[in-house]
């Protein structure tokens, strides 16, 4: 968003009651003028014009195929590399060197997938942790195409690549990447390096780790960048289980819902863990939460005991999804639907959507449902959201009426009275997600709208759940179009 002397440096706590409609009168709002943060680097170069034709040109690749959770880009590329590598083994067995090629466009394909600074990712859109399955499926298309290479001549480093490209698989597998991440981040890059050397080896010229080594570079370079504009980090825990992590920030530029990768140099330089915002980016403080699940989040848990001001490096910002959620012509409804820890990128897009309402942008309707069994998170979340929904904003957002927040505590016990907060609906138990979708189908008939884009993160199960139910309530004339978070690195 350009800057502007009219727009407050804080968001919403500067506006008065009157000036949010003499602001959406000088519609300073831009669709697509925050597309361009997409990528911290190279994505800048381009004007907003080119993401939004971006959408219009890939627009049937992401269409959902009937009877399925895929979209049809990734069943034509899943099926097409099939294919190829079947065709392949059939009409070069037995020829030792037309074998290899297979194999060897695989090997670059997996050192190019999980670049976060990839000339795919500008040129699709994708989000880097979707390219991760393709980095693991080429992975296995890459070591079955080349046994069968080896099927005839066998040589010593041909066999050490296969030997060291099946180490790669197994301690990348989810088990052991979920349970001990630290001996598969360290272990994947040793294999890396060492099957680079096998690789020169084995006479194949393995040119796409030159442009792993510079993502590598352009990386480290980020984190520098950032490093420089961050301030007054604090560190604060808000429940027995959860971290707050908050930034001062002036420069960093990022898009709503984006995330970064953390790494605390007093635990480890060589862990990196991937953490959704929960601020947006109109404020001047970027605000994370940390949830403790393995023994990384615990020692910075036992950290935060003792300081608050401990060195953290901040690589990205990276994310996008798979709806236009950039401009305001295809979606002007909005079901937001998060569980647990997982409802931190969609309050960032949240916030920010209401921003860019009270500067030009058109928005019919956002309802926000969340669900959360730990009672100090859903409080510590309702503080946080109350400092940015000020009083002089009460009367706008009801006479405007375009958000409705829903929260649900689906812990069992009773713990005491919930905060109460006139920003939000307070539920006991599990939320009925079909009454969401159904309000939201009511809404998009009464404004006469077609689509609704609706937004999950949370849960496998339930992101599992909302795109069941994103097809079932696709009918009478208005479509759910489905986005998942999933942070699988």
């Amino acid at each position: 968003m350009k800057e502007n002397t009219n727009t407050p440096i804080n968001g919403f706590s500067e506006l008065t009651e009157e000036d949010p409609e003499k602001q959406v009168q000088l519609s300073i709002w831009k669709p697509f003028s925050d597309a361009t943060l997409e990528q911290p680097l190279y994505s800048r170069c381009c004007g907003s014009f080119y993401f939004k034709y971006r959408w219009k040109i890939l627009k049937p690749l992401q269409t959902r195929i009937i009877f399925s959770h895929y979209s049809l880009g990734f069943c034509i590329f899943f099926v097409l590399f099939l294919l190829i590598s079947v065709y392949s083994i059939i009409i070069t067995w037995g020829d030792t060197k037309a074998s290899a090629v297979l194999p060897t466009f695989f090997l670059q394909l997996i050192y190019l997938f999980p670049a976060k600074n990839s000339i795919w990712l500008f040129l699709t859109g994708v989000s880097s942790e979707n390219f991760l399955f393709w980095h693991k499926y080429l992975s296995v298309l890459c070591v079955i195409t080349g046994l069968f290479h080896a099927v005839g001549r066998v040589g010593p480093s041909g066999i050490l690549l296969i030997i060291l490209l099946l180490l790669l698989l197994v301690v990348s597998s989810s088990v052991i990447r979920r349970r001990y991440y630290d001996f598969f981040l360290k272990s994947h890059w040793i294999l890396f390096i060492l099957t680079i050397v096998a690789s020169f080896c084995h006479k194949v010229h393995l040119y796409a780790a030159f442009f792993w080594i510079i993502d590598v570079l352009l990386r480290m370079y980020i984190v520098h960048k950032n490093q420089k504009n961050m301030k007054n980090l604090d560190l604060e825990q808000v429940a027995e289980n959860c971290i707050k992590i908050t930034i001062d920030n002036e420069m960093i530029k990022y898009k709503p819902g984006q995330l970064f990768f953390i790494c605390c140099p007093k635990i480890s330089v060589f862990e990196w863990h991937p953490f959704n915002m929960y601020s947006s980016p109109f404020q001047n403080q970027i605000t994370l939460y940390v949830k403790v699940l393995g023994d990384w989040t615990k020692k910075l848990y036992e950290i935060s005991k003792t300081e608050k001001n401990v060195k953290i490096w901040l690589e990205g910002p990276y994310g996008s999804r798979l709806l236009n959620l950039d401009g305001d012509d295809e979606y002007q409804i909005f079901l937001l639907i998060g569980g647990g820890i997982g409802v931190a990128p969609l309050n960032s897009l949240c916030n920010n959507l209401i921003y860019e309402n009270l500067y030009g942008r058109n928005l019919g309707k956002i309802i926000m449902v969340w669900s959360s069994r730990d009672q100090k998170i859903l409080e510590s979340f309702m503080d946080y959201n109350l400092s940015i929904w000020k009083e002089n904003l009460s009367s706008l957002m009801k006479k405007t009426g375009v958000l409705e927040n829903f929260y649900h505590f689906t812990k069992k016990e009773s713990v005491g009275m919930l905060k109460k907060n006139k920003f939000v609906e307070l539920n006991l138990g599990r939320p009925n997600l079909d009454e969401y979708f159904l309000k939201a189908q009511n809404y998009a008939k009464e404004m006469g709208k077609t689509k609704v884009a609706v937004v999950c993160s949370g849960p496998e199960n339930m992101m599992k759940d909302v795109l069941v139910l994103g097809k079932k309530w696709s009918k009478e004339g208005i479509k759910f179009d489905v986005s998942v978070e999933i942070n699988e690195f």
